[in-house]
Protein backbone atom coordinates (compact mmCIF):
# COMPACT_ATOMS: atom_id res chain seq x y z
CA UNK A 1 0.00 0.00 0.00
CA UNK A 2 1.47 3.36 -0.86
CA UNK A 3 1.88 5.62 1.93
CA UNK A 4 3.59 8.33 0.56
CA UNK A 5 7.35 9.59 0.38
CA UNK A 6 9.78 9.07 3.04
CA UNK A 7 10.89 12.50 4.03
CA UNK A 8 14.77 11.56 4.60
CA UNK A 9 15.16 8.94 1.78
CA UNK A 10 13.29 10.78 -0.47
CA UNK A 11 11.82 7.07 -1.72
CA UNK A 12 8.23 5.27 -2.31
CA UNK A 13 7.07 4.27 0.83
CA UNK A 14 4.84 1.27 0.94
CA UNK A 15 3.33 -0.38 3.77
CA UNK A 16 3.45 -3.93 3.36
CA UNK A 17 1.27 -7.23 5.12
CA UNK A 18 1.80 -10.48 3.82
CA UNK A 19 -1.10 -13.06 4.26
CA UNK A 20 -0.41 -16.90 4.33
CA UNK A 21 -2.06 -18.83 2.03
CA UNK A 22 -4.62 -20.72 2.35
CA UNK A 23 -8.58 -21.06 2.51
CA UNK A 24 -9.38 -17.83 4.05
CA UNK A 25 -6.59 -16.43 2.27
CA UNK A 26 -8.42 -13.97 -0.23
CA UNK A 27 -10.54 -13.18 2.79
CA UNK A 28 -7.66 -11.86 5.39
CA UNK A 29 -5.92 -10.00 2.31
CA UNK A 30 -9.28 -8.31 2.39
CA UNK A 31 -9.15 -7.47 5.98
CA UNK A 32 -5.14 -6.54 5.44
CA UNK A 33 -6.15 -4.19 2.70
CA UNK A 34 -8.71 -2.21 4.81
CA UNK A 35 -6.38 -1.96 7.99
CA UNK A 36 -3.58 -0.71 5.54
CA UNK A 37 -5.73 2.07 4.49
CA UNK A 38 -6.90 3.02 7.42
CA UNK A 39 -3.73 3.72 8.50
CA UNK A 40 -2.62 5.14 5.63
CA UNK A 41 -5.84 7.94 5.87
CA UNK A 42 -5.52 8.44 9.15
CA UNK A 43 -1.46 8.84 8.89
CA UNK A 44 -0.64 6.40 11.69
CA UNK A 45 1.83 4.59 9.38
CA UNK A 46 4.95 5.98 10.33
CA UNK A 47 6.49 8.36 7.45
CA UNK A 48 9.72 7.17 7.51
CA UNK A 49 11.58 3.68 7.49
CA UNK A 50 14.96 5.18 8.73
CA UNK A 51 16.92 4.12 11.24
CA UNK A 52 17.34 5.39 14.74
CA UNK A 53 21.13 5.87 13.49
CA UNK A 54 19.98 7.63 10.40
CA UNK A 55 17.89 9.99 12.08
CA UNK A 56 20.38 10.87 14.58
CA UNK A 57 22.58 11.43 12.04
CA UNK A 58 20.06 13.65 10.09
CA UNK A 59 19.59 15.66 13.80
CA UNK A 60 23.32 16.24 13.94
CA UNK A 61 23.89 17.40 10.50
CA UNK A 62 21.42 20.12 11.06
CA UNK A 63 21.51 21.15 14.72
CA UNK A 64 22.99 24.27 16.08
CA UNK A 65 24.93 24.16 19.30
CA UNK A 66 28.30 25.19 20.39
CA UNK A 67 30.93 22.44 19.78
CA UNK A 68 31.53 21.43 23.39
CA UNK A 69 27.16 20.80 23.20
CA UNK A 70 27.71 18.50 20.32
CA UNK A 71 30.48 16.46 21.26
CA UNK A 72 28.71 16.01 24.44
CA UNK A 73 25.63 14.87 22.45
CA UNK A 74 27.55 12.54 20.04
CA UNK A 75 29.03 10.66 23.25
CA UNK A 76 25.85 10.23 25.19
CA UNK A 77 24.54 8.91 21.63
CA UNK A 78 27.28 6.64 21.75
CA UNK A 79 27.28 5.58 24.75
CA UNK A 80 23.36 4.85 25.64
CA UNK A 81 21.58 4.43 21.51
CA UNK A 82 23.90 3.27 19.25
CA UNK A 83 26.13 1.25 21.78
Amino acid sequence: MYAGVDPLAKRRHDLVEVVPAGPDAARESEKACTRLLSQVDERRNPPTKATVNQLLDRWLEVLEVEPSTRIGYVRKIEKHVIR
